[in-house]
């Protein structure tokens, strides 16, 4: 299956996964879509830990790709702000999901690869645990870079796997075992990655991929367990970056 094919399938099972919350949101529960606002602070108390809270000083403009239906972008202040994602046509057909959105945010249906804003135009650019459902991943990075003013911030997050959990996702990806993700990172890799994209960490952080391995084949549930077996447990990788002119 081709990298397309693979994103098409990853964007069906996407639709589907957000069907269910909306069936939840429908029976009185916001908690799947409420915690974006959490997710908002624990990004505000990065940026304070790093030294740079004044990126959310209210001056800046600010885009998060791959929002989905809400959000963090939501919760944070700023001049602009733009929430890009391919499948915000489709959330904006049900009520449920679109509860909690800001009316400050323009919310633009777009993939990543194709961002239809001016270049050098954004001070902040988000992406949370999106990367690795993308088309191709490189061309988003290249959009990112085009979007941000020069020394500009990007902030990604991802989950990653060990070197032997990367080459088992990838034959799992291709059997479409796993079609929500159809691209995944080791540690090295995602450095790497940002580096040939025209970046510069500033900061850097990952979890243990051990204690995510240990705690998946401890698990009680069937899903995990397996995740375990196959090495494919993962592990969350934090990145700010400046944009290197």
């Amino acid at each position: 299956m081709t990298g397309t094919a693979r994103w098409k399938k990853a964007q069906e099972y996407e639709e589907a996964f957000w069907r269910s919350i909306a069936e939840e949101v429908a029976q009185n529960s916001l908690k799947r879509i409420g915690f974006y606002e959490w997710r908002a602070g624990e990004f505000r108390k990065l940026l304070e830990k790093t030294g740079q809270s004044g990126l959310l000083d209210g001056s800046r403009k600010i885009m998060e790709i791959g929002s989905g239906p809400v959000g963090i972008i939501g919760y944070l202040p700023g001049q602009d702000r733009s929430a890009i994602d391919p499948l915000n046509r489709f959330y904006s057909t049900d009520p449920n999901l679109t509860l909690l959105r800001s009316p400050g945010v323009q919310y633009v249906d777009a993939p990543g690869e194709a961002i239809p804003v001016e270049s050098s135009s954004y001070d902040l650019v988000i992406m949370e645990n999106c990367i690795d459902h993308t088309a191709d991943p490189t061309a988003v990075l290249r959009e990112i870079h085009r979007v941000l003013v020069p020394g500009g911030t990007l902030y990604l997050t991802v989950n990653a796997r060990s070197r032997p959990g990367y080459w088992m996702h990838r034959l799992l990806a291709r059997l479409e075992l796993d079609p929500g993700h159809p691209h995944t990172f080791t540690e090295r890799r995602f450095s790497s990655f940002l580096e040939a994209g025209g970046f510069d960490l500033s900061y850097f952080e990952s979890t243990s991929w051990w204690q995510a391995w240990k705690r998946d084949l401890t698990s009680g549930g069937w899903k995990p367990r397996a995740k375990g077996l196959l090495f494919v447990s993962e592990h969350l990788l934090t990145a700010i970056a400046k944009r290197r002119d």
